[in-house]
């Protein structure tokens, strides 16, 4: 399937593939790759995902489409780098989960509403929240 992806949409360097694609679908809760270890949350309602990983004596977690509940708390707490899906929820939510998890960096991606970063800062400050909230935009790179 991915080589016949690849024939339609792909640079035409790619129809002639030499390499080979291998696919693993991970079907359980924790899954490793070497040394490094990855817990994997399916979020509801709509079954997307979320990833926890340490990495470099560093916490990172990434949120896909999901609403703010308690498996989605759980994932973010104390991470070092928190990559949420702030489209599907509101200010007030994004605020709390900052408050909740005290993850030290948080960036708000997959936007379909402009945010107001320093607001959204302020507000979780006055809240207690300690870490940074950071509003996503294409191409966005940052060190880890």
């Amino acid at each position: 399937m991915i080589d016949g992806l690849m024939q339609l949409f792909g640079p035409r360097s790619f129809q002639q593939p030499h390499y080979q694609v291998r696919v693993h679908e991970i079907t359980e809760d924790q899954f490793s790759i070497g040394d490094y270890h990855f817990d994997f949350l399916s979020l509801p309602p709509a079954g997307n995902h979320g990833l926890r990983f340490q990495w470099g004596g560093q916490t990172y977690a990434i949120t896909g489409d999901s609403h703010f509940h308690a498996e989605e708390i759980e994932l973010l707490t104390h991470s070092d780098l928190a990559i949420i899906d702030a489209g599907h929820i509101s200010d007030a939510e994004i605020v709390e989960l900052a408050v909740t998890t005290q993850a030290r960096r948080i960036i708000c991606s997959h936007l379909y509403r402009t945010l107001d970063g320093p607001q959204l800062q302020q507000q979780a400050r006055q809240r207690g929240y300690q870490g940074t909230i950071q509003v996503g935009y294409d191409f966005l790179s940052f060190t880890l």
